[in-house]
């Protein structure tokens, strides 16, 4: 075999990190970005003073239903192996990548 094809575990395994990182930059994007609408929006709902403050702050709450939809549009794009447990997988690590990630203001 050559060295240009990839096994099928391959094309999985690249799938589940590539689909993992898009899912904890939106989740970063929606709730710690600086990006000016991202704070507007934030501010609005934190103005609310009511639970969906801390649903919509949370990167565990809002990692998981950025995770549900990436995760139904891959697997109808390219299938997944058993979708209902790489959601959840995949909502975990991406929400720790976007807690143990420095805000943009914190020195490195």
């Amino acid at each position: 075999m050559t060295g240009s094809r990839c096994t099928l575990a391959a094309v999985d395994v690249l799938t589940l990190v590539l689909l993992t990182l898009a899912v904890a930059r939106v989740t970063r994007l929606l709730v710690a970005d600086g990006l000016p609408l991202m704070v507007r929006a934030r501010s609005w709902v934190a103005a609310r003073g009511d639970a969906w403050e801390y649903l919509t702050l949370c990167p565990w709450c809002v990692g998981a239903w950025v995770a549900l939809g990436f995760t139904v549009v891959v697997d109808q794009v390219v299938g997944l192996p058993v979708p209902g447990l790489v959601w959840p997988a995949v909502a975990y690590v991406a929400a720790w990548l976007v807690i143990l990630e420095p805000d943009a203001d914190e020195e490195v």
